[in-house]
């Protein structure tokens, strides 16, 4: 699967975890329970990677890091959940997921080698656009109606078999 970032946007994208972290910080003060050593083994693992409290704007630093950010994300992601959820972290204003559950993993290696999970009929014009709609609305209070439901295409299983016969 091929990652497209959008370059042309009126936004700088970063992403952050700081406020989780500030939970585990909260968390580990307690002191009370084996939440308290979790979240310390947690704070003691993230202490070398600053980025992940101020803000990452390099995608190769979630890369190098999955592990880390998985138990930091643990509790929204919750193992025993892992093969009935259908959940990935997106960042927002970009065509990037990463931290996907087991069955959405399934899903997509259902997909082929060959899917790219990307928004259908949405190209960097109409992604530019709906940038700028919507600091219009949010900073200039200007009513735009440009909320539309996204949609992925996912092939099935089935409908992979059937691509691969006429290939």
């Amino acid at each position: 699967m091929d990652i497209h970032l959008y370059n042309e946007s009126p936004f700088k994208t970063i992403i952050s975890f700081h406020k989780l972290i500030e939970s585990f910080e909260e968390i580990a003060l307690s002191n009370v329970d084996y939440r308290a050593n979790y979240a310390k083994a947690i704070l003691k693992q993230i202490e070398p990677i600053p980025e992940l409290r101020t803000g990452i704007e390099n995608f190769d630093i979630i890369k190098n890091n999955e592990a880390v950010i998985k138990y930091l994300l643990a509790d929204l992601f919750p193992t025993a959940l892992t093969n009935n959820e259908i959940k990935a972290v997106t960042i927002p204003f970009q065509n990037l997921s990463f931290n996907y559950t087991e069955r959405f993993k399934k899903i997509l290696s259902n997909a082929g080698s060959e899917f790219d999970m990307e928004i259908r009929d949405f190209d960097d014009h109409q992604f530019y656009i709906n940038n700028c709609c919507l600091i219009l609305s949010s900073y200039y209070k200007q009513h735009i109606d440009f909320n539309k439901p996204f949609f992925y295409d996912i092939p099935d299983e089935e409908c992979v078999k059937t691509l691969s016969h006429f290939v």
